[in-house]
């Protein structure tokens, strides 16, 4: 149903998430994720 664009897309945005979660437990109170959140189009 999904072509291989919007797989790969979701694949990255997973890969983001996962990448920010370990900074944010490494460094606490980081503004990584409104960093990634400012930066993405609405």
């Amino acid at each position: 149903m999904f072509g291989s664009l919007e797989f790969g897309i979701w694949i990255l945005f997973g890969i983001c998430y996962l990448m920010v979660g370990i900074l944010n437990l490494k460094r606490p109170g980081s503004n990584f994720q409104i960093f990634i959140f400012t930066r993405t189009p609405r």
